[in-house]
């Protein structure tokens, strides 16, 4: 088993995964998190897979 680590990482990194099931992010929505985290901070970390210098989320995002 991997040892979970916890890193802050570049936003830039962060990709959607092709099997995501929401396949449409409304420009609204993304902003509303962005604000939201601006405002209160992150209330819990994500989970992410780093494949080949990318990190693709497995668990942690928001649900709209």
């Amino acid at each position: 088993m991997k040892k979970i680590e916890i890193h802050e990482i570049p936003i830039d990194k962060i990709v959607f995964d092709e099997f995501q099931p929401r396949q449409v992010v409304r420009q609204r929505e993304l902003q509303s998190l962005a604000d939201d985290i601006n405002e209160r901070g992150l209330l819990y970390p994500i989970l992410v897979l780093l494949k080949k210098d990318k990190y693709f989320i497995l668990d942690g995002e928001r649900r709209v």
